[in-house]
């Protein structure tokens, strides 16, 4: 829509537009809401560091399993969804300007609609032009499964890129001294023209004499401190959160703390939670089953198949649940039970919890362990077998064998070496009989 076609000056439009926002906030009641920061004992202007840490010295305090507060356990729960909002740059941006009732996002912007940015002069839709920002990284980072069902807080390194602290990201003592590259005359790319046969093409190839910047600094101006690279290599500290019930694959996203180039702005650290078998055994038997259930594996004797059992079994917490069998059970190879609710915790609220199941193994005697007085004791146990009916027939001829204890595995491998010395052998035999063949 022209303004000037329609007679509406621009402040005109910009007038009704703010009083079309004023209707459409109307009712909204201002929230200057700071209950998310007091739970956390933290400022308004606190950074992520500084919330992180305090997260995590809230959550010691108040965890269930160490204060007997009857309070402690919704407290938690409180300090958890706090810090959930404050660790996000978007939501807590959006909790400090609706609080914590206000909607999810801002809402639209009616006179960003029209002019891509609030204000005068801006672009029509779609026509406001944000700084490029530079790539994202992600970063692949190990727990194991017990660390994903309590949680962790802890420091990482990594080395990112930013703007050279000398020359701000020219590259150069003064600004002056960088110049349009003559070789690409400021494009960064040169045209490359081939001819093949009747053919004629082009390409476009980084100039290799601004390296597809553009621009270039004489060798006598160039920055002492990154020789013309613009940028420097820095190290950067950031505090890892993982939460309770965190699945393989998800990501923690640190806004703004990733490479910084020149002419954009800094990019994002992904940092992706990846799988790390545990270092001790016992804990290394447990499995996740979808998001929410565990799996442990566990081996009994033949008399417990039986007879019933009682073990005890470590959890990822320390604690220790005794666990036994029902009256009467008996257990087969393969057999799983259940133990409701001692599963992983459930994300958004880790005081509810899936299921642990328990898939046995039977470990049966050693041959030449079970004596005469034992089998006579199983014998008199147990029903002893019927025989099986005679099979007859016409000339059936009956032998007595015995079955041999074999390692399958072992017996294949020298079946496949004897295989292919009879190959050996029958090619020896071919290639004799071609050469008596040239002879004759």
């Amino acid at each position: 829509v022209s303004t000037q076609s329609t007679g509406f000056s621009r402040l005109s439009l910009h007038l009704v537009l703010n009083d079309t926002q004023n209707i459409m906030h109307r009712g909204r009641r201002e929230v200057e809401n700071t209950l998310y920061y007091e739970l956390l004992g933290v400022s308004r202007d606190a950074s992520r560091e500084e919330i992180a840490k305090a997260y995590k010295t809230m959550t010691r305090k108040y965890h269930p399993d160490k204060n007997p507060d009857p309070t402690a356990k919704e407290t938690f729960q409180q300090i958890s969804q706090a810090y959930e909002v404050l660790s996000d740059p978007k939501k807590r941006a959006n909790y400090d300007k609706f609080g914590a009732d206000g909607p999810d996002d801002e809402g639209f912007d009616i006179f960003s609609h029209f002019f891509g940015r609030p204000g005068f002069g801006g672009h029509g839709h779609g026509g406001s032009r944000e700084t490029e920002k530079s790539a994202d990284r992600s970063v692949a980072y190990e727990v194991t499964l017990q660390e994903l069902y309590n949680g962790k807080t802890a420091s990482f390194s990594l080395d990112r890129r930013v703007l050279c602290v000398t020359c701000h990201g020219k590259g150069s003592k003064q600004a002056a001294a960088t110049q349009k590259c003559t070789g690409c005359n400021g494009r960064g790319f040169r045209v490359m023209i081939q001819r093949l046969g009747p053919m004629i093409t082009q390409n476009q190839v980084v100039c290799d004499e601004c390296r597809g910047e553009g621009m270039v600094v004489a060798e006598k101006d160039k920055c002492t401190e990154c020789r013309g690279k613009k940028v420097q290599v820095e190290k950067k500290k950031l505090e890892v959160n993982l939460m309770p019930g965190t699945v393989w694959g998800e990501e923690q996203v640190f806004y703004g703390e990733g490479d910084h180039l020149p002419d954009t702005s800094p990019g994002d650290v992904k940092l992706v939670f990846t799988e790390k078998e545990d270092s001790d055994e016992h804990f290394a038997r447990y499995k996740r089953r979808g998001n929410d259930d565990l799996e442990f594996e566990k081996t009994i004797t033949l008399a417990e198949a039986l007879t019933g059992f009682e073990f005890q079994l470590r959890h990822f917490d320390n604690r220790v649940l005794v666990v036994s069998s029902e009256p009467g059970d008996v257990i087969k190879p393969g057999d799983v039970k259940l133990i409701p609710e001692e599963g992983m915790p459930k994300r958004g609220n880790i005081f509810k919890k899936g299921n642990l199941f328990i898939k046995f193994d039977v470990k049966f005697p050693e041959p030449g362990t079970v004596t005469d007085t034992m089998k006579n004791a199983l014998l008199t146990a147990f029903e002893k077998p019927a025989p099986e009916p005679v099979l007859e027939g016409d000339e059936t001829i009956y032998e007595k064998v015995v079955a041999q204890t074999v390692d399958v595995d072992d017996y294949a491998a020298q079946d496949g070496e004897e295989e292919e010395d009879e190959d050996d052998e029958d090619g020896e035999g071919r290639r004799k009989v071609e050469c008596m063949n040239n002879i004759m």
